[in-house]
């Protein structure tokens, strides 16, 4: 009998040093089991969906092979542990619980802003996802240019500074000059029209940039009521019309689905 030997890890994009051995949920699963429940849930409402990506599970949010048990349990207790609480309320379907949230209107688009109470760690959640999300895309083999410009010394730059944002210890030599994550809520009206169902909550995700130019990209994720966006130093396109842009093509990409 042929023994298959064990697929060789990537290094943990946290410590650079241990193999990424943990399935890392680049959205925290809590948020999914406080949202979507389990298929046994009972009274549970809401399916999600991936944009694009029938390949991905769809009994849990996707959880790449980012980092090593240590770190990724480390930001699950440091970074993650009380955003479902600050998200949403514990009764997601008491319309009063959502108002007590004390979200805030925005100007543009249809997205609205926790109040500055919640901010410091709505925000650094906001860059945790968003530099998930740039570390699965770079890994996935679809987008070499990306993997490439992160070997460079500009891109070990960006994402140790990216790094030391979301654990809050400033580099010793600051070289890189951050823009700030934002994490926005979406109305139930804005998700149901993404999927084209009320009870069904989208998911997706997307590095994007011009050719050649990874320096300068746009962080998505999109997920159940919830947007996170992180423009890179580089980047020159406004955020709101950036993210409003990418939301459409994402609802175009969804309804071609079942074509």
């Amino acid at each position: 009998m042929i023994q298959r030997q064990p697929l060789s890890l990537p290094n943990c994009i946290r410590c650079l040093v241990s193999a990424a051995d943990a399935q890392s949920h680049i959205v925290p699963n809590s948020i999914r089991l406080r949202l979507y429940g389990t298929l046994s849930t009972p009274g549970r409402q809401f399916a999600f969906s991936y944009i694009g990506r029938p390949d991905l599970p769809k009994q849990d949010f996707p959880k790449p092979h980012l980092m090593c048990i240590t770190c990724d349990n480390k930001f699950g207790s440091d970074v993650e542990a009380k955003l479902p609480a600050l998200l949403m309320p514990a009764d997601v379907d008491d319309p009063a619980g959502w108002e007590g949230l004390g979200l805030i209107n925005l100007a543009h688009g249809p997205f609205k802003a926790y109040p500055p109470a919640a901010q410091p760690l709505i925000t650094l959640n906001a860059a945790l996802i968003a530099w998930k999300v740039l570390h699965a895309v770079a890994r996935d083999g679809r987008h070499p240019e990306l993997s490439t410009f992160l070997q460079t010394a500009g891109g070990k730059a960006l994402d140790h500074a990216m790094l030391h944002f979301i654990i809050q210890q400033p580099p010793a030599v600051p070289v890189v000059r951050l823009n700030a994550p934002v994490f926005w809520k979406i109305p139930p009206e804005t998700a149901a029209a993404l999927t084209g169902k009320d009870d069904e909550l989208p998911i997706c995700w997307a590095v994007q940039y011009e050719q050649g130019k990874p320096e300068a990209a746009s962080i998505f994720a999109l997920f159940g009521f919830w947007v996170v966006a992180w423009q890179l130093p580089g980047c020159t396109w406004k955020l709101s019309g950036a993210l409003s842009n990418w939301l459409m093509v994402q609802r175009k990409t969804f309804c071609q689905r079942d074509i």
